[in-house]
């Protein structure tokens, strides 16, 4: 199964703890929700997501520009649970400024381990790159993000779509992938300015895993896991698998 982008709905608050789509979706159960939030704020980060459905949230990726005030995620929830009137929630360690939620959806993703691949920069000049990122299969959908100041005009990649309603401060796009190989999700600006860029890669379902099913969280980046080990009497031991308790049944997951 292919996969497609559904829809997407986005809102700019001005400051608090929270921010949320302001139209509801008729989302769909086995979907993927991803999630671009932008923020001004030097300290603060998002703290969780949720929605109206209940479904889990995982941050992908986040960015921050030391000693300035630009700030951008992504978060998703796979094989999510369908719902009429479906809206998204983010939640703020401590309330930021000018708050901006991009929701969308797609159909066809993994249900499990969609997550390919990030990237993430501090940009500038009127070209604004998240960096590289390698799609592992020819069937994916590209997920970027920016986060800079008002006076400008935004304008997605070429070939990309645009995820917001917005021309400045902010702005999302996708792209669906066709074929393996890096991938630099980019915006220009009418204007010279700093920012900062994020993007996330996810998986059509059927496609394997990018080398092992396992990743751990490396400074807000997700890496796979090619071995673990563990120490036994001084003495470090591979270990052989690994397994998590899904619907009271052990899953191998490395």
């Amino acid at each position: 199964m292919a996969l497609t982008f559904v829809q997407y709905d986005d809102y700019k608050g001005s400051s608090g703890l929270t921010v949320a789509n302001n139209t509801a979706l008729n989302t769909t159960s086995a979907n993927l929700i991803v999630v671009c939030v932008t923020y001004w704020d030097t300290t603060g980060t998002v703290s969780s997501i949720a929605d109206t459905a209940g479904n889990t949230y995982v941050k992908a990726i986040a960015h921050k520009k030391v000693n300035t005030n630009y700030s951008a995620e992504i978060w998703y929830a796979e094989d999510i649970t369908g719902n009429a009137n479906n809206i998204t929630t983010v939640t703020f360690d401590e309330s930021c400024g000018y708050p901006w939620i991009s929701v969308s959806e797609y159909s066809g993703a993994s249900d499990s381990y969609s997550l390919d691949d990030t990237s993430s920069a501090t940009t500038g000049g009127t070209t604004h790159e998240a960096g590289n990122t390698t799609a592992s299969t020819a069937d994916s959908v590209i997920v970027a993000a920016i986060n800079m100041s008002l006076g400008k005009t935004i304008t997605v990649g070429a070939g990309y779509t645009a995820l917001d309603t917005r021309t400045s401060y902010d702005a999302g796009e996708y792209k669906i992938l066709t074929s393996t190989g890096d991938v630099n999700a980019s915006f220009t600006t009418s204007l010279t300015d700093a920012g900062v860029v994020v993007s996330a890669i996810f998986k059509a379902t059927g496609e394997a895993p990018g080398g092992t099913n396992t990743q751990v969280n490396i400074g807000d980046v997700w890496k796979e896991v090619d071995s673990i080990q563990i120490n036994i009497g001084d003495v470090w031991k591979d270990v052989s698998a690994v397994q998590v308790n899904i619907g009271d049944a052990w899953k191998d997951v490395f």
